[in-house]
């Protein structure tokens, strides 16, 4: 049917729908016990961080000292153990909205259609 098929990063569309002017939006997903996967972009959506697996301790992102806004569906696992004052839980934002997806999914295909053309 020659339809475009896109990946899109689950912890970007989460990371997406935090509207901050500052700090850094670390979007978590659960995995099992104190896992989780993460990623970290700044304020303007751009991953400074790729996505890793990692074991949430008190000492976690303790090296970041902007603001770190978490969001994803590890809020009532981790926010116990990432005390610091610098962390700011955005507890409604628990799962990835259509409304992120299809803006970043778009984004994505004018970029390889784009590309495309150049390339003909």
């Amino acid at each position: 049917m020659n339809i475009p098929l896109l990946a899109v990063d689950t912890l970007q569309v989460l990371a997406a729908q935090v509207k901050v002017s500052n700090g850094l939006i670390i979007p978590m997903l659960d995995a099992r016990r104190m896992e989780v996967y993460s990623a970290i972009f700044t304020s303007k959506y751009e991953k400074i961080r790729a996505v890793q697996a990692e074991i949430i301790t008190e000492n976690s992102f303790e090296d970041l000292e902007e603001i770190l806004y978490f969001v994803g569906d590890c809020a009532e696992k981790c926010k116990p153990i990432l005390t610091k004052d610098n962390f700011i839980f955005l507890e409604e934002i628990k799962y990835p909205s259509a409304k992120e997806m299809s803006f970043l999914s778009f984004e994505k295909y004018q970029k390889k259609r784009h590309r495309r053309c150049r390339l003909l």
